[in-house]
């Protein structure tokens, strides 16, 4: 008997076993490898938008004069945004012209906002020296105004009353005797008739129907406003034509309530013109102050296009994947500086404020 003939191989079971391990073991390798390249990749990123926030921080410190024209409570008036408008911006009672339609958020007020008969939508933009706004007004029954009466709360219309750059209160009402081109009377204390009896030339208008009611476009002067630029808007309703008697007021009302003003003009042209010429190409940066409050912002946020739509039967492994995608993120977590989706964008600004600069990571496509 030779002693070669005593040792064999290893048995098929092992050798399957032994496969079985490796087929395993190697996508688990090449998953932490590729987790690994995610994170020195999302590391960088990280870095290099620090850099590029602390800059910009650094380049506006100090210069308070920047922040101190809004009011010290942001609890007294109501949070709207006037965004640079970068189009032509012709009065022809559509919004489309401002640039990019969709950076243009509109706020909703009256009761039920959005649907109720006298409820309206606001959106605000500024461009040389003028504030611009477009009014989408809800009205089921269209009253104008009588040419030959002296009364101007007779008919739909819509105030706009401020703090002037002189201290007092100031009135405007824009009025339409038809759809087309509006005309603005500063007002008396009573909202009845005008002060004077001849139009305010400075506050351009432009009115057209809409299915649900009317579109309203007109631009005033900033220095109007005076130097807090603070305002506030309501509309009107008057629905009978023969008793031309005020149905409801609708108001853009602060939290304070009814006595204070109802809008404030959340912009500061100068930082906004400071962050443009810094040269970030590709960026969105957005300017926050102490309160939480937006200053300025441009840029676009790019998450790549959409994925194409799924049919049901594509979308069931499409689901496990990102679940088991989910699993093994959580089983690899390491950076907690890197925020994971589903975390809002408010956090993150609280952390900053507060000096913890935090990044917000996203996928695109889930």
């Amino acid at each position: 008997m030779r002693i070669g003939s005593a040792i064999h191989g290893p048995r098929l079971v092992a050798k399957l076993m032994a496969l079985s391990v490796a087929l395993l073991v190697v996508p688990w390798l090449s998953w932490l490898l590729l987790v690994e390249m995610e994170r020195a990749l999302e590391a960088m990123q990280f870095r290099q938008q620090l850099l590029v926030a602390k800059g910009i921080s650094t380049f506006l410190n100090g210069r308070e004069d920047l922040f101190a024209d809004l009011p010290i409570d942001p609890e007294d008036y109501e949070a709207l945004y006037a965004r640079p408008i970068t189009g032509s911006a012709r009065l022809d009672g559509a919004i489309e012209d401002w640039n990019d339609v969709d950076s243009h958020v509109a706020n909703s007020f009256g009761a039920r906002a959005g649907t109720a008969d006298g409820s309206f939508d606001l959106s605000l933009g500024d461009r040389d020296g003028w504030l611009y706004a477009f009014v989408q007004v809800r009205d089921d029954v269209r009253v104008y105004r009588n040419p030959e009466s002296l009364r101007l709360d007779g008919a739909d219309h819509v105030r706009v009353d401020f703090i002037r750059a002189d201290g007092e209160d100031g009135r405007i009402a824009i009025t339409a005797s038809q759809a087309g081109v509006t005309t603005a009377y500063r007002m008396d204390a009573e909202w009845r008739l005008a002060e004077t009896g001849a139009p305010e030339r400075s506050v351009q208008g432009h009115l057209v129907e809409t299915d649900e009611g009317y579109a309203l476009e007109f631009r005033l002067p900033l220095d109007m406003l005076g130097s807090r630029r603070v305002f506030g808007l309501s509309f009107v309703d008057v629905d009978d034509p023969q008793t031309r008697a005020t149905r409801a007021v609708t108001r853009t009302l602060p939290t304070a309530g009814e006595e204070s003003f109802g809008l404030v003009v959340y912009r500061s042209p100068e930082v906004l013109k400071i962050i443009e010429g810094l040269g970030y190409a590709g960026y969105r940066i957005m300017v926050i102050d102490t309160e939480s409050r937006r200053r300025a912002e441009t840029g676009g946020l790019d998450l790549g296009p959409r994925p194409p739509a799924e049919t049901n039967w594509a979308a069931i492994p499409r689901g496990a994947f990102l679940k088991t995608r989910q699993w093994l993120e959580a089983l690899t977590a390491g950076d907690a500086d890197v925020a994971q989706d589903g975390e809002g964008a408010a956090e993150v600004i609280a952390s900053a404020l507060a000096g913890d600069p935090l990044a917000l990571r996203r996928h695109a496509g889930e």
